[in-house]
């Protein structure tokens, strides 16, 4: 069963990476008054904080449902919702404090920013900075340039000031692509069989987050393509073994 999802994950995977790398995507989603800019900050916002925790809200509450006892179904509830979270909270923490801190690639956003805005102090010098003050830099750039300010989509100047880290590798793209192989390895296994030929809906999700953080310029091809490859990897490891896959789906005895 988990090598029929890893195989979905992995094709869905492969055209990820044939679109990011051998389209004109990058920064396709980023100009002012266009549908795709908004359709693309919409994707990318789906893989958010608030979002990814609504979605594991969601998650959650399914899988509750299976159980038939109305006590049964809180209890259950509250044990995946927390263990989800706790998930996607550890490798989120772990990917913005460790491996983006060790890799220090720059953001193609911030590079933008730097190319098209007047700036006092440099790339590198930028990043010396803490979080805090490369908004304040970030914010302080973009209004002082008109360029910008005309081209870009306000709502995606506001997203590069927000996401002030370094870029290497995304973590929207980690995240949902871990999510997503859960999700779908849980639905495959469904007690209700007409819900298992949807298992894949979630690698579209998956996918489609890749691709946005590409086209707003949130994330070079090369951050989505480790982001993705990270989040099956470690997604398929979880679930491979016994102990942490029946955590994972709180389940006993899952084979």
């Amino acid at each position: 069963m988990l090598k029929n999802i890893i195989k979905a994950a992995l094709v869905f995977y492969g055209l990820l990476i044939a679109i990011i790398w051998f389209t004109p995507i990058a920064f396709a989603g980023i100009k002012v008054n266009s549908f795709k800019s908004d359709l693309a900050y919409a994707i990318t916002n789906s893989g958010g904080v608030y979002y990814i925790v609504a979605i594991t809200f969601a998650a959650a509450l399914i899988f509750a449902f299976r159980s038939s006892l109305k006590r049964h179904l809180i209890i259950k509830f509250l044990k995946q919702f927390g263990i989800l979270f706790l998930m996607l909270a550890f490798f989120a923490l772990l990917n913005e404090f460790v491996i983006k801190d060790l890799a220090k690639l720059a953001r193609p956003s911030h590079r933008y920013v730097y190319k098209h805005a007047v700036h006092e102090i440099d790339l590198e010098q930028f990043y010396e900075l803490n979080v805090s003050q490369r908004q304040v830099a970030l914010k302080k750039m973009i209004d002082s340039s008109a360029f910008l300010k005309q081209n870009v989509d306000h709502k995606v100047l506001a997203h590069w000031i927000e996401e002030a880290g370094y870029s290497f590798p995304s973590g929207h793209t980690f995240n949902a692509f871990i999510l997503a192989t859960v999700l779908a390895f849980s639905i495959k296994r469904s007690r209700k069989i007409y819900l298992q030929k949807y298992y894949f809906i979630p690698f579209i999700w998956a996918t489609a987050i890749g691709i946005s953080r590409v086209a707003i310029g949130a994330h070079t091809p090369l951050d989505v393509t480790f982001g993705g490859a990270m989040g099956i990897l470690f997604a398929g490891l979880l679930l491979y073994f016994e102990t942490s896959r029946n955590v994972i789906l709180h389940r006993k005895h899952e084979k």
